[in-house]
């Protein structure tokens, strides 16, 4: 066909093709001694919303059989040129269908089934206007920015309609509570939610850029309209000393289950090696477990299993009880070095009710090289104009099925929200 007669042709994007699902995938765990073993598994990209790319902060497995995703769709547009939507799957995840949430520019955090077609998110509305004043420019990358507005939304018809909202509260200093990760979810013999857990951070030092983050917990008994017994564990804290100068260290976000014998398990994510935080760059944040014995009332010290480089770790409990989380990874460093270029999405298994992990037979969910080498504004990467342009991966969310499979999301910022669907 000459390029003349193909004007009138209609051209259907790849991404939007009726066959564009799930697709053969092989994930790799390493063997312990320097292989790599191959598991069979599936992969799709979000569909995209009004051809925009979908950016996914979490996932809910619904008691009417459908899986809900939240998003962002175009992500990295301008506040009032983004969308947060919901898209539910009847098919495990192979195919999407999209609903909007009317005004929502937000980042919808910590995405939570409630039971009886209830679905709760924190929208985290990082770059709102002050109140009664023309919109600024978005501010900083952390959360603590001056104008962030943090508000939980329901939908009571299983992500159809939000027609619930109240405001997030503060903490007991006057402090917001920022959070991102997975809930805590202790639920009733019906699967109705009766207790939410979340662990987050606070200002309450007064934070910089440099400062410790002030990592907290928090409960609610009323699907999480209101809050209480906040908490500061002091094992969460610590300091650190670098070429003579002492620096504050602790966790933010993270995530929490319930292990097989009753322990509550938290995935965190620490400040990372001091060496880096002259770098004042959260990719270089780590992971570590802290696990509590009584019900979050004191925990245990934080056992680092990544010091730099993975986050955003997210707990699963399996049918047979193992515990798993997958994790970010924004920057493949060991012993403080970077020894790769490779960014992805990993996860990690334990046997024992989270006292240890098997890193060393991890998965690798998907990789591909995606970071450069330079240091440039202190990003540890190559120079951006945005803050999340230093990022290639990022913001993701796991949840377990009754087969022991695991589906879980993330975010590759170039091409769009990952789907894998896989088992360990």
């Amino acid at each position: 066909m000459e390029a003349a007669q193909r004007s009138d042709v209609a051209l259907t994007p790849a991404v939007e093709h009726m066959p564009m699902s799930y697709k053969e995938h092989w994930i790799c765990q390493l063997d312990g001694k320097g292989g790599r073993n191959l598991h069979q598994a599936q992969f799709r990209f979000l569909p995209p919303y009004e051809n925009k790319t979908v950016i996914p902060w979490g996932l809910a497995h619904m008691d009417n059989g459908e899986i809900a995703v939240v998003g962002i769709a175009d992500f990295n547009a301008p506040r009032e040129q983004r969308q947060t939507v919901v898209g539910i799957s009847c098919d495990t995840g192979a195919n999407w269908t999209y609903h909007p949430i009317e005004g929502c520019y937000a980042r919808p955090m910590m995405l939570v089934y409630l039971g009886n077609g209830v679905l709760s998110f924190m929208a985290h509305d990082l770059d709102a206007p002050p109140p009664n004043e023309a919109p600024e420019k978005p501010g900083k990358h952390f959360w603590a920015t001056p104008h962030a507005r943090n508000t939980r939304k329901f939908s009571h018809d299983y992500g159809r309609t939000w027609t619930e909202e109240v405001d997030d509260g503060v903490a007991p200093d006057g402090m917001p509570v920022e959070l991102e990760g997975s809930s805590l979810v202790d639920r009733d013999e019906n699967g109705v939610a009766v207790l939410l857990g979340e662990t987050g951070a606070t200002e309450s030092k007064g934070r910089t850029h440099l400062a410790a983050s002030c990592g907290c917990l928090r409960w609610s008994s009323d699907g999480g309209r209101t809050w209480d017994r906040f908490s500061w564990p002091e094992e969460w804290q610590w300091q650190a000393t670098y070429e003579g100068k002492s620096y504050e260290s602790g966790v933010c976000e993270g995530s929490m289950v319930r292990a097989a014998n009753g322990w509550i398990v938290a995935a965190l994510r620490p400040d990372g090696p001091v060496p880096f935080a002259p770098l004042a760059n959260d990719s270089l944040m780590g992971t570590a477990v802290s696990i509590s014995k009584d019900d979050g009332k004191t925990w245990s010290p934080l056992n680092h299993l990544f010091a730099s480089g993975r986050h955003h770790g997210c707990l699963v409990r399996l049918p047979n009880d193992d515990l798993v989380m997958t994790l970010i990874r924004r920057r493949d460093i060991k012993d403080e070095q970077l020894v790769s270029y490779r960014v992805g999405c990993e996860a990690v298994v334990s046997h024992d009710n989270g006292l240890t992990w098997d890193v060393d037979q991890m998965y690798i969910l998907d990789e591909f090289s995606a970071v450069g080498t330079g240091h440039d504004g202190g990003q540890w990467g190559p120079p951006v104009a945005k803050w999340y342009d230093s990022e290639a991966v990022g913001h993701k969310f796991s949840i377990a099925l009754d087969d022991g499979m695991i589906l879980t999301t993330y975010g590759n910022y170039r091409l769009g929200g990952a789907i894998i669907l896989w088992k360990p």
